[in-house]
């Protein structure tokens, strides 16, 4: 459908074989194909990989957009993109839910540590209102 093949640029493939195309133009056929499927829960393991930043932003915006029609449950190691597009987020440490709820309650700076061992602040935009996180020495 044009929901599915305009915003991931899909027609420029359509003569290729599956054999030619790259890792990220394989991702995007594979999420329009699960995206055609129609079902009402999607999981989808790290769904962006491979992919470059605007095929990233793209296919998430594509994702929340259709969020109304279906359940979409999805991995990500890239929490930046899971605090912009995710109504809900848990996070695990050692196959154990660590925090389970919005991502500002859940991705904070305090949690970042227990998960990862990393020190980060969470920056605001006040334009956006968008958060990230900003990695510390």
């Amino acid at each position: 459908s044009a929901l599915i093949v305009n915003p991931l640029n899909l027609k420029e493939l359509f003569e290729q074989k599956l054999s030619e195309l790259s890792g990220g133009q394989l991702q995007r056929v594979a999420i329009a194909y699960c995206l055609s499927q129609d079902a009402k829960l999607m999981l989808l393991d790290e769904p962006i990989s491979h992919l470059d930043l605007r095929y990233q932003v793209k296919t998430l915006k594509l994702l929340k957009k259709i969020k109304q029609q279906r359940t979409v449950i999805s991995t990500f190691h890239d929490l930046n993109m899971a605090m912009r597009f995710c109504k809900r987020i848990i996070l695990f440490r050692n196959g154990e839910i660590l925090a389970d709820g919005e991502p500002q309650d859940v991705i904070t700076p305090e949690n970042v540590w227990k998960a990862y061992r990393v020190k980060v602040q969470i920056k605001n935009n006040p334009r956006t209102k968008n958060s990230s996180l900003m990695f510390l020495p």
